[in-house]
C-alpha cells in the first residue's frame, strides 16, 4: 500500500471523536507511521520481486542468470533491457539439456538451421577398415564422450571458422521478437554447445556461413 493508504487506514483504526483530524501532534504521528510503513512495504514488495525470474529486474535479474545458469554462462548483453535478458533466461532454464537431441534443438530454434551431429564412436560407416570411401565418416573407439557438430550462421556475411573446447550461453534474441539474424555471434553459439552439454564432453565444433555438406552414416 502507498502512502495515502496507509494514512487512511491508520485514521481509520482511531477512536471516533478522540483526535482533532486538523490536530498537529496527531497528523504528525499519522503521517510519520504512514510514510515508515508505506516505504517498509514498498521495499517488502521490491525484495519479493527479485526473488523471481519474471519480477526481477537489474542487477538482481543479472544474479538471477547466474544462480541458475551459472557465473558467466549467459550474460547480460551490453545495453540490453530486462525484458529480452529475462526471455532469454526463461529460454535456457526451460530447456531440456545434457542430450544430442536437445543440442540439436537449441541450436535449431537458434539458427532455424539444422546442424550435424558427427560422433566417432556411433556415428560411422568404417572402424578399422582398410577401404573408406572418400565420403566416409571414419568411426573410432579411441574418443569416447566426444562429438563434432557443423553449425549454420543464421547470418552468411561471415566466414568460416573452426573451434574446440573441452565443456567447461548463448544468445538468443529470435524468441523475444527480435531480428534472428541480427544479433547472434560464433561466442554466443560456442556457448549454446557448452551450455547444452553434460560435463566431461569434447566437442569440436565448426561454424559455416553456407549450407553444411551431409554425409550418409550408419549407426553404430
Amino acid at each position: 500500500m502507498n502512502y495515502s493508504t496507509w494514512q487512511k487506514w491508520l485514521w481509520s483504526q482511531l477512536p471516533r471523536g478522540w483526535f482533532n483530524p486538523s490536530g498537529p501532534i496527531i497528523n504528525a504521528i499519522i503521517n510519520g507511521v504512514a510514510t515508515a510503513t508505506a516505504q517498509s512495504s514498498s521495499d517488502l514488495q521490491f525484495v519479493q520481486n527479485q526473488t523471481r525470474i519474471a519480477t526481477a529486474t537489474g542487477e538482481y535479474l543479472d544474479l538471477c542468470s547466474v544462480d541458475y545458469l551459472g557465473f558467466g554462462n549467459l550474460p547480460r548483453r551490453a545495453g540490453e533491457p530486462d525484458a529480452s535478458f529475462r526471455s532469454r533466461i526463461q529460454f535456457w532454464v526451460l530447456r531440456e539439456l545434457g542430450t544430442r537431441q536437445a543440442l540439436i534443438d537449441v541450436l535449431t530454434e537458434i539458427t532455424g538451421n539444422v546442424p550435424v551431429v558427427f560422433e566417432p564412436i556411433r556415428d560411422a560407416q568404417y572402424f578399422d577398415s582398410c577401404y573408406l570411401d572418400y565420403n566416409a565418416q571414419m568411426g573410432s573407439y579411441d574418443f569416447p564422450y566426444s562429438f563434432l557438430i557443423s553449425i549454420q550462421r543464421p547470418n552468411v556475411a561471415l566466414l568460416a571458422h573452426s573451434y574446440a573446447f573441452d565443456n567447461s550461453y548463448l544468445d538468443y534474441n529470435a524468441y523475444f521478437g527480435g531480428d534472428p539474424t541480427s544479433e547472434i555471434t560464433d561466442a554466443e553459439l560456442m556457448q549454446a554447445v557448452a551450455l547444452v552439454c553434460p560435463a566431461g564432453i569434447t566437442a569440436v565444433v565448426n561454424i559455416v556461413s553456407g549450407p553444411i555438406p551431409t554425409v550418409p552414416t550408419v549407426n553404430a
